[in-house]
C-alpha cells in the first residue's frame, strides 16, 4: 500500500517515531515533504511544544512569541499543542525584539485583536501589560490559547538571569487571578512545572495532576500559606519535586521563624504520594561567611514524617555549584544525622547525602546518633550515597548483621546464617566527585573486601558511581579482577627456577607448615586444585566455608577468593546458600589439572596407615617426608579431615574479645585461625561468627584488605570480670 494511502492515524503515529522527533528539525522537513504528509508533521510538531530557553545573558526573540504568532493565524493548531515548555520575562521587550528584525507592531496588534475577541478591554491589567509590551503577558495569552493541555513547564523571572519569580500569576494576566479560560481549561494538565505554590492558590482545577516541580521553596514560601490543605489541587499528587532552600535544615532559624517544611507538605495535602525529589539550594549561607551554622539533617528528615507510610523513592540532593570548595562546605555543614528510617515502611529506593545518615566525623557508627544499616526502612531495595568518605566501608559492615535482615518480612523466624536470603535489600551506590568526599579512584583503587563479601554472601551489589566522569564499576567485579591479579602476581613470585632448570621445591609455600594436601596429591597443585580436591573429599551434601578453607590450606582470604572465583567461573564448584551451617562452597567436577593428578598418583587398592597417616606397604615408592605439624596432627585419612567436628568448646563474643585484648601486643591483631587455636576449637564459623558480633558492636575492627581481627574495647563481661 501506498504512504500516502494509509489512515491519518498510523501516519501520526510513523511521525511520532522519527529519530529526532523531540526536535522539530525533521518534522519541519516531513511537513516540506507533500501535501498529504504535511498536516501530520504539523500535529506532531506541534503536540510537543518544549520551546529553546534562553541563557538570559543575550535577550533575543523567545520562542513562546513565535509559537503564539503561528497559533494566532493557525489557531486549529491550538488544539494539537499537548505539552508546552518555556520561560518569559516580566520585562518590555519591544526594543530588543525590533532590534532582532521581529514584526513586532503587527505582532502587537494581532494579540490586542485577540485580548478584545476574548473581553479584555482597555482598563484590564492583562490588556495594559500585553500594551506594555511584557513579555510574560504574551505568555499568558499563549496559555489561554491552549485547551488540551495535560503538560506544562514554565517559569516567569522578574529579570532575564534571575530565578523564578514568586508572582507568576500577575506576571502572566496583570491581576491575582487567572483568566476563566485557564480556570476551567487546565483540569486535565498531570504534569506541572512552575517557580512557586502560586498557581495553587488562586482557584484553578487540577483535577488530574499528578505531577508536580515547584522550583522556588524558600522561607517566605511557607510563611505566606494558610495552614493545612491551603493548596489546591495537590491531594492526587504521585510525583513530587521541590527546589529547596537549605535554610529549612537550618533549626534555630526555622524555629525563630515559627515555621517548619513539614507545613508546606500538610498545605498540599497530597496523602497518596509516592515519589519524592527534594533539591537543596544554597540561598543563605557562604564560604568564609563567619558561621556556627549546622544543618541539622535528622531534624529535616523528621518533617517528612507524614508521608513515611507512603513513600516508595525519596532523592535528597544538593546543588553542585560552580564554586569550588562550596559543595564540599555545604557537605560539612551538614550534622546531626537521622537515627531511624524504619517508620518509612512502604520506601524502596533512597538518594541522600551520607552526612543525613551518618557523618565522617563520628568515633564509632555504633552510637545512637547515627543511622545503621539495621535502622533502614525495612522494604529499602536501592541506597545511593552521596559523596561519601572512607568511613563507608566500615558502616557497609552492618549489611552483614543478622539484625540488618530481621526487619525484613519474616527473617526473625530463620537462622542467623539463613538470614541473608530473606533481604530485600539489593544494591548500594556510592557517587562520589573529586570536589567533595573521597573520589571514586579512592573506593576503585585497591578495593576493600567489604563489597565482595556483601556480593557472594549476601547477594548485594556495590556500584561506585563518578559524578563529573559518569562512569560506573561494580565493586565486587573489581575486587575479584585484582584477586586474579594478585594471585598470578604470587604465583610468579613463586616459580623460582634452580640452576638445572626446575623449579625450587624449597621455595615453594605450598610445602611450608600449614600446607595440607588430600591423600598423595602434589604438593605442587595451585591453590584451585588443592580447594577443588578438598571439596571432593567432603561428604555430601557438607560444604567448606571460605574460612575452612583459608585454616585448611593456611592461605589467606584473597587468595581463596581468586581461586573460588576462578573455579565457579570454570563450573568445577558452587557456591551453596541452602544450609545453616552457613554459605559454603561444593564440589560439581574435576579440573583438567585434578584429573592428570590422579593418574600421576592414584591410590593403591590394598594400604595400611602407620601412626603418621601415611601408606606402609612395603612395594609404596618413597615419598618424600613432610615437615608439618599440621599435617601430623590431622592427616590420617582423606575424609578424616573433611569430617572434623568442632571441638566442644563454647565459643562467646567476649571469649574472643579476651583472646584480641590478651595477646601480647593487641595493635599485632589475630587471624581467625589463630583464635581457634587460641580457644582450642575447630569451629571457624562459630568463631567468625563472634567476631562479626564484636565488630557490629564496636569492640572489634575487621578493615579492609586484611584477614586480622583488631581489639577495640571490652564489653560489658570483659569490664565486670576486670572490676572482679
Amino acid at each position: 500500500m501506498p504512504l500516502d494511502q494509509l489512515p491519518e492515524e498510523l501516519l501520526l503515529q510513523v511521525a511520532f517515531h522519527l529519530p529526532d522527533s523531540a526536535t522539530p528539525q525533521h518534522l519541519k522537513n516531513l511537513c516540506l515533504a507533500s501535501r498529504k504528509l504535511r498536516p501530520i508533521a504539523q500535529e506532531a510538531l506541534y503536540t510537543t511544544a518544549r520551546l529553546a530557553i534562553s541563557c538570559g545573558c543575550h535577550p533575543k526573540v523567545n520562542a513562546l512569541v513565535k509559537l503564539l504568532r503561528t497559533l494566532l493565524d493557525r489557531p486549529d493548531l491550538a488544539s494539537k499543542v499537548k505539552a508546552l515548555r518555556f520561560r518569559a520575562v516580566r520585562k518590555c521587550v519591544e526594543k530588543v525584539y525590533v532590534e532582532h528584525g521581529f514584526d513586532f507592531l503587527h505582532f502587537h496588534a494581532r494579540c490586542i485583536s485577540k485580548l478584545d475577541e476574548l473581553g479584555y478591554g482597555s482598563t484590564h491589567l492583562w490588556r495594559r501589560s500585553i500594551d506594555n509590551s511584557i513579555e510574560s503577558a504574551f505568555g499568558g495569552l499563549l496559555l489561554a490559547l491552549l485547551p488540551n493541555l495535560t503538560d506544562l513547564d514554565f517559569w516567569i523571572k522578574d529579570h532575564q538571569r534571575g530565578p523564578p519569580s514568586s508572582e507568576c500569576i500577575s506576571g502572566l494576566w496583570g491581576a491575582t487571578s487567572p483568566p476563566h479560560a485557564i480556570l476551567q481549561g487546565w483540569k486535565n494538565i498531570s504534569h506541572l512545572v512552575t517557580g512557586d505554590t502560586s498557581l495553587l492558590k488562586c482557584g484553578i482545577e487540577f483535577d488530574k495532576l499528578t505531577s508536580l516541580d515547584l522550583r522556588t521553596i524558600s522561607i517566605g514560601t511557607v510563611l505566606r500559606l494558610n495552614g493545612p490543605g491551603s493548596l489546591q489541587g495537590a491531594e492526587n499528587l504521585v510525583d513530587l519535586t521541590l527546589t529547596l532552600s537549605i535554610q529549612f535544615a537550618d533549626r534555630p532559624l526555622v524555629e525563630k521563624a515559627e515555621i517548619e517544611f513539614s507545613e508546606l507538605l500538610e498545605a498540599l495535602a497530597c496523602r497518596a504520594l509516592k515519589n519524592l525529589k527534594i533539591l537543596f539550594i544554597n540561598d543563605g549561607y557562604h564560604i568564609g561567611d563567619d558561621l556556627t551554622t549546622e544543618l541539622n539533617a535528622g531534624y529535616f528528615l523528621d518533617q517528612l514524617r507524614s508521608f513515611q507510610k507512603t513513600l516508595e523513592s525519596l532523592s535528597i540532593t544538593l546543588e553542585t555549584a560552580d564554586d569550588d570548595g562550596e559543595l564540599e562546605w555545604l557537605v560539612d555543614m551538614c550534622q546531626h544525622p537521622t537515627t531511624s528510617l524504619k517508620g518509612f515502611t512502604a520506601l524502596k529506593s533512597l538518594v541522600i547525602p551520607q552526612p543525613f545518615i551518618f557523618t565522617a566525623r563520628s568515633a564509632s557508627w555504633n552510637t545512637e546518633d547515627s543511622c545503621q544499616p539495621r535502622n533502614l526502612p525495612p522494604n529499602l531495595e536501592q541506597l545511593e550515597l552521596l559523596y561519601p568518605h572512607e568511613d563507608v566501608e566500615e558502616w557497609a559492615e552492618g549489611f552483614l548483621s543478622e539484625n540488618f535482615y530481621a526487619t525484613s518480612g519474616d527473617a526473625l523466624t530463620q537462622p542467623p546464617d539463613a538470614q541473608g536470603r530473606t533481604s530485600i535489600f539489593k544494591k548500594l551506590i556510592l557517587t562520589c566527585r573529586d570536589d567533595v568526599g573521597m573520589g571514586a579512584e579512592y573506593f576503585k583503587e585497591g578495593v576493600d573486601r567489604i563489597w565482595w563479601t556483601l556480593s557472594a554472601d549476601n547477594s548485594i551489589e556495590a556500584e561506585v558511581y563518578d559524578q563529573l566522569r559518569d562512569t560506573r564499576e561494580n565493586l565486587a567485579g573489581l575486587y575479584e579482577d585484582e584477586g586474579l591479579g594478585n594471585e598470578d602476581h604470587e604465583n610468579d613470585d613463586e616459580d623460582e627456577i634452580d640452576e638445572d632448570g626446575w623449579e625450587d621445591e624449597d621455595d615453594d609455600t605450598r610445602l611450608q607448615r600449614g600446607a595440607l594436601f588430600v591423600g598423595p596429591i602434589s604438593p605442587f597443585l595451585e591453590d584451585q586444585t588443592n580447594i577443588l580436591a578438598y571439596l571432593r573429599a567432603v561428604p555430601k551434601p557438607k560444604g567448606y566455608s571460605r574460612n575452612e578453607l583459608c585454616a585448611i590450606l593456611g592461605i589467606s582470604l584473597e587468595r581463596v577468593f581468586g581461586a573460588t572465583s576462578r573455579l565457579l567461573q570454570d563450573g568445577n564448584i558452587r557456591f551453596d546458600t541452602d544450609f545453616t551451617d552457613g554459605h559454603t562452597y561444593h564440589f560439581v567436577a574435576e579440573s583438567e589439572e585434578l584429573l592428570r593428578e590422579d593418574r600421576m598418583h592414584r591410590l593403591r587398592e590394598s594400604s595400611k596407615v602407620d601412626a603418621d597417616g601415611w601408606e606402609t606397604d612395603g612395594s609404596m615408592p618413597e615419598l618424600e617426608a613432610y615437615e608439618s605439624d599440621s599435617l601430623a596432627h590431622t592427616a590420617g585419612d582423606a575424609m578424616s579431615i573433611a569430617s572434623r567436628v568442632p571441638s566442644g568448646v563454647p565459643i562467646t563474643p567476649t571469649a574472643v574479645l579476651r583472646c584480641l585484648r590478651d595477646i601480647p601486643d593487641p595493635s599485632e591483631g589475630l587471624y581467625p585461625w589463630d583464635i581457634c587455636r587460641l580457644l582450642g576449637t575447630d569451629d571457624i564459623d562459630a568463631v567468625g561468627y563472634a567476631v562479626r558480633q564484636l565488630v557490629r558492636d564496636g569492640h572489634a575492627r575487621n578493615p579492609g584488605f586484611e584477614d586480622k581481627i583488631y581489639f577495640r574495647n571490652e564489653n560489658a563481661e570483659l569490664l565486670a570480670e576486670d572490676m572482679d
